[in-house]
């Protein structure tokens, strides 16, 4: 598994927009990397953020999603 610097490496140099995160720390790193990783605009989490995350991500100008507020927004912007 890549460390702390490859994995922020990688989404600097792929200006990644989207992101998932499978736990709390990762989704506080992400938000941490934020001023690095320039292109990233949300992140979606498979577990429930909390409140700090939340307004960190916010004063960030991150978006943090729920996998299922994510699944919302798909089954409301079909695509034909």
């Amino acid at each position: 598994s890549l460390g702390r610097d490859g994995v922020k490496f990688i989404i600097t140099q792929s200006a990644v927009q989207l992101i998932f995160a499978d736990d709390l720390t990762r989704i506080k790193n992400l938000i941490e990397w934020k001023d690095e990783t320039i292109a990233l605009q949300t992140i979606v989490s498979f577990v429930e953020p909390t409140e700090e995350l939340v307004r960190l991500a916010e004063e960030k100008k991150l978006k943090i999603l729920t996998l299922d507020q994510l699944r919302e927004i798909g089954r409301n912007n079909p695509v034909e």
